[in-house]
């Protein structure tokens, strides 16, 4: 009879997708998952998080530093060195779309739209927002999605080098065929199926099978998060080969960027976050379909 293993994923908005999968696909792991933040929500307090994690035979977890207590790497390394500790990375990539949305971000009042350098060049130059809009569909603003996409898999990678398990590889290898990133920290489910995978290979070797086997059968969009209202637009597509294609509404959704940054920026006005939400690209169906 297979070993039961009660996991605990203590992580970002990232986790929590990461430990339904492994929760659902094998169901005798037994996953928990535990927000190590404020602004992902659900957050416990780093000393009560630090103690419960006691219960668990494995600790899956996304480093951090010592300003963040009793959850830091180092805390969780000396008071848990007995037990099988994995570091896991924060996803991250801002160049898989010529604009992306973050929108709990502190840096404005909307939060953040990457890309918004170049709409702000624009803006002082006395663009409209029709203009702008036409200049990043054509490619025209710098960094390129390229170069974004690129620095930003390199900073991966370099994370990477003190991680268990990785992940840069898999992304460089399949972006292009598919849909990986919802926005700039919200991959889409092809990555955690991968994450569940190679998480198991360290926790159960064992069992890899049976997990590809319990991930066939269960459903991507349960295992979704939410969108930001970042688009694939077909600049996008044509630039990285996407062979997915590209979002049906691009332009309302970059509008509604562009509009954000630019009512805050040229008219002097608050702008409160708000989410263009609308369709997505992955279908309703299981990862074996």
């Amino acid at each position: 009879m297979a070993r039961y293993v009660k996991v605990a994923v203590l992580a970002n908005c990232q986790g929590g997708p990461l430990a339904g999968l492994l929760r659902d696909a094998l169901p005798n792991f037994d996953t928990t998952y535990f927000s190590n933040n404020i602004r992902t929500g659900g957050f416990e307090g780093s000393e009560s998080i630090l103690e419960k994690l006691r219960e668990f035979d494995v600790v899956v977890y996304q480093p951090l530093n010592e300003r963040h207590g009793a959850i830091s790497d180092k805390s969780i390394q000396n008071a848990y060195s007995h037990k099988l500790t994995i570091k896991i990375p924060y996803i991250f990539n801002s160049g898989t779309t010529s604009l992306g949305y973050a929108p709990a971000s502190p840096k404005n009042s909307y939060g953040e739209v990457y890309g918004e350098e170049s709409i702000k060049g624009m803006i002082q130059k006395g663009m409209s927002k029709a203009s702008i809009l036409e200049s990043i569909l054509a490619g025209e603003f710098f960094p390129s999605i390229t170069q974004r996409f690129d620095d930003d898999l390199d900073g991966l990678r370099m994370r990477e080098t003190a991680l268990d398990v990785k992940i840069a590889d898999y992304i460089e290898e399949n972006f292009r065929k598919r849909y990986l990133f919802i926005s700039h920290n919200h991959p889409t489910p092809h990555l955690f199926y991968m994450w569940a995978l190679r998480l198991t290979a360290l926790i159960e070797p064992s069992r890899v099978k049976e997990m590809e086997k319990g991930l066939a059968n269960v459903k991507q969009s349960n295992y979704s998060l939410p969108s930001t209202g970042s688009a694939v637009s077909p600049h996008d597509a044509a630039t990285h080969g996407y062979s997915f294609g590209y979002h049906s509404d691009y332009r309302e959704k970059m509008e509604h960027l562009i509009n954000l940054v630019y009512t805050r920026h040229s008219l002097g006005e608050q702008v409160d976050p708000k989410i263009f939400s609308s369709s997505i690209i992955y279908p309703n169906s299981t990862f074996g379909a």
